[in-house]
């Protein structure tokens, strides 16, 4: 529906139907590249067969997409699997993969997901990431690190995220 109705998809974000972490990273690419973020199971790669794509970028390690559903989708374009870790090294790869720099960031909780999903749309629509913030530990050096080679001057703070 989205492809023959809304805009023509070249590229799609593919996350496990539990990886809400993963996607609230992806919102605001999703938003800037119009790149729909489905959420997989076995059952519905018939859609991804469907379309016309050019990429598909698996969000997410092989506990939230298996190895055999990467291998069944590289079948039908360039596949890339971006996974860290955890969701904080996931969050940090996205953002590097698709910003090279960003004036701004926006910084959620990382476990409690509700501000990252209410935050989305607006970091897309100003071409700013996310950053997922781990609440008991405060930003990484890794983060630390992003945020220095993104050249970010302003850190908006969302929902109370404390570090």
């Amino acid at each position: 529906y989205i492809d023959k109705y809304c805009y023509n998809v070249e590229n799609i974000f593919v996350t496990g139907g539990f990886g809400e972490a993963d996607c609230m990273s992806a919102s605001p690419i999703s938003v800037r590249e119009s790149m729909p973020i489905l959420l997989i199971n076995n059952d519905n790669l018939k859609y991804v067969d469907s379309l016309d794509l050019s990429n598909t970028y698996i969000i997410g390690g092989t506990g939230v997409v298996s190895k055999n559903i990467e291998n069944e989708l590289s079948n039908y374009n360039n596949t890339y699997r971006l996974a860290g870790d955890d969701r904080y090294i996931t969050n940090e790869i996205l953002v590097r993969h698709f910003f090279e720099n960003s004036e701004n960031i926006y910084a959620t909780k990382g476990i409690n997901l509700i501000d990252a999903l209410t935050t989305g749309s607006l970091a897309g629509k100003n071409n700013d990431p996310i950053i997922l913030i781990n609440e008991n530990n405060g930003l990484s050096n890794n983060q630390k690190q992003l945020i220095n080679d993104l050249k970010v001057t302003n850190i908006i703070k969302i929902g109370g995220v404390e570090f």
